[in-house]
């Protein structure tokens, strides 16, 4: 039995660990069904090199991203790690260009 599964989810970075891997802590607020909210945290290995020294170079302690985290389950167990990430900026940044650059309804 093998299954992975590919999230993406917009996080706070709490820590960066550097060493090999470069393991990152991220924090995400999910509110539940009865309103109240409740804090996830997940400290995440950085297995690709190159990813790592992204990591290392572009995100901060506090800055907000969009994390897309794998988990590869097996009968042996499970193993997580971060694939990609993006600044939450850019992201808005980028919608903000498109929307500028928009043709007006007629």
């Amino acid at each position: 039995m093998f299954r992975r599964d590919e999230v993406t989810n917009r996080v706070r970075v709490v820590e960066i660990i550097p060493g090999d891997p470069v393991q990152i802590t991220v924090v995400q607020h999910v509110t539940r069904p009865d309103g109240k909210v409740r804090t996830i945290s997940q400290k995440t290995p950085v297995i690709d090199r190159c990813m790592a020294q992204r990591v290392l170079a572009e995100i901060r302690k506090g800055d907000e991203i969009a994390a897309t985290i794998v988990t590869e389950w097996s009968k042996q167990g499970y193993t997580t790690y971060l694939v990609d990430f993006c600044a939450v900026t850019k992201i808005q940044d980028t919608n903000q260009t498109l929307q500028d650059k928009s043709v007006p309804a007629r």
